[in-house]
């Protein structure tokens, strides 16, 4: 059996693209990047930024239906960002 718990993510890469880390990695891992649209929040009491100008795929719904989509199946996962 695997057990997870949601707050325990601290890095995702889509794509192999930076999408949302803790604060301290994302700063450090998108200095190269060119001027990234980034979101500063609380995420499960840690502070994490967001790319908000990651783009998925055509055929990939927009990221807000997926967030709606995963909050429907699993109710105890959101609201994530206090």
């Amino acid at each position: 059996m695997c057990q997870a718990d949601p707050s325990w993510v601290e890095l995702v890469l889509i794509g192999g693209d930076l999408a949302y880390a803790r604060t301290d990695w994302f700063t450090t891992l998108a200095a190269q990047l060119t001027a990234p649209a980034t979101e500063h929040l609380t995420a499960w009491g840690k502070p994490m930024t967001l790319d908000t100008g990651y783009h998925s795929p055509p055929t990939t719904p927009p990221l807000s239906t997926l967030r709606t989509q995963l909050i429907n199946a699993y109710p105890t996962v959101g609201p994530i960002f206090a």
